[in-house]
């Protein structure tokens, strides 16, 4: 038996938590695609998942236009459609009705206009909080392409996958709530330390006590969750 390296053990289980982390990773479109390019007929999991992010780091080195696409259709997936006016219309809305809300319960909704005669600066304010979230993505999406860090493949991907689910940080629960296709707060504040202090924690590095858990079961839990870990 081949004894494997702590590198080596680290990148097995990197792709290990993919694996549980994103079920249909390995049988996905893209896997696929990579996996037949490469003539990899292999049918275990994780090798697949590993020729897809090979394939896929290998691109974003050494193909900027290709990246460059590839960074556009994150952000175009990852952020609110502004192309769709109902949407827009409907967030909007929305933000007057929270407003109105907290007007009144300040006692001054009297003073509150109709969101006909508002709905334009409603409208405006959505895609001002679009732009906001847009450029906190690419403050993620930039940082781990250049990669300053040293990460492997498996966890910047790990990371950008994970954004897609982290709404508003709940400082109490050390956590972020769950992020819909509507939600228009900015992706979660990019922090170098708080990122590498995941990475060592997923590569199983970092101790019990140095994470301070409530038990020893919110320990195991956090340490398969990358919004937890972050939180």
């Amino acid at each position: 038996m081949v004894k494997l390296d702590d590198r080596e053990k680290a990148h097995q289980h990197g792709l290990v938590l993919l694996k549980r982390a994103f079920p249909g990773i390995s049988s996905s479109s893209e896997v696929i695609a990579a996996c037949r390019k490469g003539k990899d007929t292999t049918q275990i999991a994780t090798a697949r998942i590993e020729r897809y992010l090979k394939r896929l780091d290998k691109m974003l080195i050494s193909n900027d236009r290709a990246s460059q696409r590839l960074l556009a259709r994150v952000s175009d997936v990852y952020t609110i459609d502004t192309s769709d006016r109902a949407l827009v219309a409907q967030l909007g809305k929305s933000l007057y009705e929270l407003d109105k809300k907290t007007a009144i319960e300040r006692g001054q909704g009297g003073q509150f206009s109709e969101f006909a005669l508002v709905k334009e600066s409603y409208e405006t304010l959505v895609l001002d909080k679009v732009s906001r979230q847009k450029e906190s993505l690419q403050r993620w999406t930039s940082y781990l392409l250049k990669n300053d860090g040293g990460y492997p493949p498996w966890f910047r991907y790990l990371a950008v996958r994970s954004l897609r689910k982290m709404g508003n940080h709940d400082q109490d629960q050390a956590n972020y709530s769950k992020r819909s296709n509507a939600t228009l707060n900015p992706f979660p504040e990019l922090n170098a330390e708080a990122l590498g202090f995941v990475y060592r924690a997923l590569s199983g590095k970092v101790s019990h006590e140095e994470l301070r858990p409530e038990s020893v079961e919110d320990f195991r839990t956090r340490l398969g969750s990358f919004k937890k870990l972050y939180g």
